[in-house]
C-alpha cells in the first residue's frame, strides 16, 4: 500500500491527510476539521459530546 501525507490548511488551521493509491482517496482527520469548522478549542470533547447527545 502506497499512502502519502499531506497537510492542509482551513481558515488558518492545520488539517492532516493521507492520499491512499490503492483506494485512490484522500482521508482527512475528523477531529482537524471539527477544529477548523467548530473554532473549538477542544475538538474531540466536542466530537464526543456531538455524538452521544440525543435530539429525542
Amino acid at each position: 500500500m502506497s499512502t502519502k501525507q499531506s497537510i492542509g490548511f482551513y481558515k488558518d488551521r492545520e488539517v492532516r491527510a493521507i492520499w491512499n493509491d490503492e483506494q485512490s482517496k484522500w482521508f482527512f482527520s475528523i477531529v482537524d476539521i471539527v477544529a477548523a469548522i467548530t473554532e473549538s478549542p477542544r475538538p474531540r470533547v466536542y466530537l464526543q459530546l456531538s455524538t452521544t447527545v440525543s435530539c429525542s
